[in-house]
């Protein structure tokens, strides 16, 4: 991995990095219109596979995920089963078909 340095005054965090080999490969794009995070992990998900969304890290609206969730099954055609965690961190969406 190469790291570019861009230090912001203000924040003090580093700006830019180039990443190569499985770094590389890992990132995922957002295009324009709908996509989300969420949405993406969603496209990713095969059958049985869970995706979990945190509170704090992955969803910052007031409303939940589950709007989302089921407006993408719909467009999608494929099947999820969703709702809060138990521990209360977050939801959780497994996807049936």
């Amino acid at each position: 991995m190469v790291l570019l340095v861009f230090d912001n005054l203000k924040t003090r965090k580093k700006a830019m990095k180039i990443l190569e080999g499985q770094a590389a490969d890992d990132v995922i794009g957002l295009g324009p219109g709908r996509n989300t995070l969420v949405r993406k992990g969603l496209m990713q998900l095969k059958v049985g596979q869970v995706l979990i969304i945190e509170k704090d890290k992955d969803w910052v609206t007031k409303t939940p995920p589950n709007k989302t969730i089921r407006n993408f099954a719909k467009s999608s055609g494929r099947t999820f089963e969703y709702g809060r965690t138990v521990d209360g961190v977050g939801w959780f969406a497994r996807r049936l078909s």
